[in-house]
């Protein structure tokens, strides 16, 4: 019912594994992956149904350990509980008809480093994309220039044959005159 509060609810639950997993091995500590949506739902028995149940468990399975993964509609919830989020992408949710944005809570400082790591990574890749494409681009520019310049010699070389026949053709009239 509250959306603040449901995400004040998750980073605790991170924080607290956090905390319980301080000093801890690896193998002994837990890790979560928490995915919430905001929505119509029927609750029957203490139990909650619906679209809204349908979306955050398809948000939560794109969730990396220890990450806190919301849609769209919550991001004005999570900056009113003083958390920062970043925008991880689209999602394509099954029974849904559009595309929905998925946003990462940063509730910790290691969770704000990988958020950081996954935004730069994320832009990276899109930077080498579009290098890749400017590269592309000129290379058929360059091309279309080397094509142009070949034509531009061609007619060129026409148009200079084209006038050593015109003066051929002048001589020789000139000669039957």
């Amino acid at each position: 019912d509250d959306p603040v509060a449901a995400i004040r609810a998750a980073v605790g639950m991170q924080r607290s594994l956090a905390k319980d997993g301080q000093g801890r091995e690896e193998i002994e500590q837990i890790h979560i992956r928490i995915g919430l949506h905001y929505g119509m739902g029927l609750v029957k028995d203490n139990d909650v149904y619906g679209d809204v149940v349908n979306a955050a468990s398809r948000i939560v399975r794109q969730a990396d350990a220890d990450q806190v993964l919301i849609t769209d509609v919550l991001v004005d919830a999570a900056a009113e509980a003083g958390f920062e989020c970043a925008k991880m992408g689209r999602a394509d949710l099954k029974g849904k008809d559009e595309l929905i944005d998925v946003y990462a809570v940063a509730w910790s400082e290691s969770a704000t480093k990988q958020l950081i790591s996954e935004v730069e990574a994320r832009y990276e890749r899109k930077f080498k994309e579009l290098k890749k494409q400017q590269d592309q681009v000129e290379e058929e520019l360059d091309k279309a220039r080397e094509q142009w310049r070949n034509e531009r010699r061609a007619l060129y070389t026409e148009i200079e044959e084209l006038q050593a026949s015109i003066e051929r053709a002048r001589e020789t009239a000139r000669q039957q005159t």
